[in-house]
């Protein structure tokens, strides 16, 4: 159980890095805003890394990777919600061929 945590973990944290990143990309943000965004879209990839590595030993790098494609999903979800960002028929069809591949990957 904790390790479907942990992937949980990892895979928001990813996504979370991604919607920094694109805040500290705008041009609407001041420099210090920018940096500030930077900055914490840094360390949230750092952590999901860290524990990416740890999921790639306990799962192996196949089944890791394979389940790290879920941060697409909350990258999509997080933007809806936060960035007001469009989701067209095509990001869920994307959605959709995402999960399912992670699902096929990580079944034993």
């Amino acid at each position: 159980m904790i390790n479907y945590l942990l992937i949980l973990c990892m895979t928001l944290m990813g996504a979370v890095a991604s919607v920094f990143f694109k805040k500290a990309s705008s041009e609407s943000f001041a420099k210090n805003a920018f940096e500030h965004q930077f900055v914490c879209g840094r360390f949230h990839l750092c952590c999901s890394g860290g524990i990416e590595y740890y999921c790639a030993k306990i799962y192996g790098v196949f089944k890791s990777d394979a389940l790290t494609s879920i941060t697409y999903i909350w990258t999509m979800v997080i933007s809806y919600i936060l960035l007001k960002e469009k989701v067209t028929k095509e990001k869920i069809v994307g959605v959709i061929c995402i999960v399912a591949g992670a699902i096929l990957i990580s079944i034993e």
